[in-house]
């Protein structure tokens, strides 16, 4: 590597990153290939925080002909002219807006701020004629124009619940038409965002726009493949898993259940989060959940909410391949949300006819356990996200104190307010999974034996919990449907001591109530 690089999370521009002498995993070649392409317009979404910003300012160093700044990477050596164009760079990750007024002000402000830069006077006042004007005198003064839109959706994610939702899409959709009306004016136009909406014009009116979101070609053009996470960071891994007295190849396992698994096409491999691994770098090799501290959007967890928190049907199915497509706003499908926003992604694909289906589940982790933490605190409004509650959790699984662990589960019902409770007993059985779920434990639901369905199944050590609920129906039954069932017989030659639980769940009462037996 020769000098020694440093390392941050939070740069995001290329021309920075390479004068401050900050370390740049190369992906110019992937960069090379879009700017050479027949092609010259494209769409590429991908979750926040994974180097979409970063993938915009290095192709804006490309087309302003910085040659000098990619010395030593893959573009360097290729066939390219480096001629310097016109580019108009904009951010809607900076728009906040919730009322068309101030969201106009916003992207005439943005527009503004391009043309002062190459001192341009608009005399057009709304956002997209000022759009306009700004491509038609770049291209008459110096050329065909490179137009880069970073997080083109936010404005739409931020505003998913306003009442002026259709409002604002009007004014995004004027807005994005003039990459059509312009389209004889431009060089390459590349747009990145979370998720594809309708009815803001891009997917709709955008003949030529090729979206690469799930092109293998393109898969890993964002976050770190294995083999760019070990020839880039070695150096710094290596003395890591040294301090944390693990084997190096050991310590790379445990990094990889951590922030490894996405995948973005059905062939491609995977990726790791690549701020993410970043922050665990700067944070000296701690194991924690980054993810977590960067947010995510609220109607999530209120769809969530609305499908009585029963996450995991949407985990063990193959779905069709419209889950990706675009989708109008008012109409958002839940696992299509989760798996732009980067909550799931690809965990396998397989042919069914001319068409593929796929498989969809938590990439690693940190982002199951970030999405449980989110779930657990929107349902339990005592905040115990993050005090003794799930210590004392776990410390009553360790113990084996079934008791113990019935009453912590108690204690984290009684937070849920009563107007969001839902009197189904999968309701209950959801939020005892998303409590296992918070304290790492290996837990199934809806098992499948010759006899019927096993509720919950917790394994941990050399101990297994098998678990029937009721809902305002006695432990007694619950106990006696297992035995009856034999719901125990599969695991009865694992060497595992089993633990068989009923429990029910009293409306009135509003607590679970529990009778237990060993086998």
């Amino acid at each position: 590597m020769g000098k020694e690089q440093y390392i941050t999370s939070s740069l995001y521009t290329f021309e920075n990153m390479r004068e401050g002498n900050y370390l740049y995993v190369d992906k110019t070649e992937y960069l090379w290939k879009l700017v050479n392409s027949p092609q010259s317009m494209f769409f590429f979404s991908r979750p926040r925080r994974f180097g979409k910003s970063l993938t915009l300012s290095t192709l804006k160093a490309i087309f302003q002909g910085k040659k000098e700044l990619f010395k030593g990477l893959y573009i360097e050596n290729q066939p390219y002219d480096w001629k310097a164009y016109p580019v108009i760079h904009i951010d809607m990750g900076s728009v906040y807006a919730e009322t068309t007024e101030r969201l106009e002000e916003n992207l005439f402000s943005l527009i503004e701020d391009n043309a002062k830069k190459y001192k341009i006077n608009l005399e057009k006042k709304y956002p997209n004629e000022a759009f306009k004007e700004l491509v038609t005198k770049l291209y008459e003064r110096d050329g065909k124009v490179v137009i880069l839109i970073d997080e083109y959706d936010k404005p739409i994610l931020n505003n998913i619940e306003n009442e002026n939702l259709a409002d604002l899409q009007k004014v995004m959709k004027g807005f994005y038409s003039v990459l059509k009306t312009c389209e004889p004016y431009e060089r390459f136009v590349f747009i990145t965002g979370v998720g594809k909406f309708l009815k803001v014009s891009i997917f709709s009116d955008l003949n030529n726009l090729t979206d690469i979101s799930m092109s293998d070609d393109y898969a890993t053009m964002c976050g770190y493949t294995e083999k760019e996470l070990k020839e880039n960071f070695k150096d710094r891994l290596i003395p890591l898993a040294e301090s944390k007295k693990l084997e190096y190849e050991v310590f790379l396992d445990k990094i990889k259940k951590w922030y490894d698994g996405y995948r973005f096409s059905k062939k491609s491999e995977n990726v790791y989060n690549p701020v993410s691994f970043t922050k665990f770098l700067e944070n000296h090799g701690d194991f924690n959940n980054y993810w977590f501290e960067t947010g995510s959007p609220s109607i999530i967890v209120k769809l969530i909410n609305k499908s009585n928190l029963d996450i995991k049907q949407y985990l063990e199915v193959y779905q069709e391949a419209d889950i990706f497509t675009a989708f109008m706003p008012t109409k958002i499908s839940l696992p299509a949300m989760m798996y732009q926003t980067g909550y799931l992604t690809i965990k396998d694909a397989k042919p069914a006819g001319d068409y593929f289906l796929y498989k969809l589940g938590f990439p690693n982790f940190e982002v199951e356990q970030s999405f449980y933490r989110r779930l657990a605190a929107s349902i339990n409004t005592d905040d115990l996200i993050g005090n003794s509650l799930f210590i004392r959790m776990y410390e009553a699984l360790e113990s084996n104190d079934i008791d113990k662990m019935m009453s912590v589960v108690n204690t984290f019902l009684a937070g849920i307010p009563y107007n969001i409770q839902v009197e189904k007993e999968k309701y209950y059985q959801s939020v005892f999974y998303i409590i296992f779920k918070l304290i790492g434990t290996t837990i199934g639901t809806e098992i499948c034996t010759n006899n019927g369905r096993i509720d919950v199944k917790i394994e941990n050590g050399d101990k297994i919990y098998i678990i029937e609920f009721k809902l305002n129906k006695s432990t007694r039954v619950a106990l006696k449907q297992i035995l009856k069932n034999e719901y125990y017989k599969p695991y009865e030659h694992s060497d595992k001591k089993i633990t068989i639980v009923g429990a029910n769940y009293n409306t009135e009462t509003h607590k679970m109530y529990w009778k237990k037996q060993e086998l």
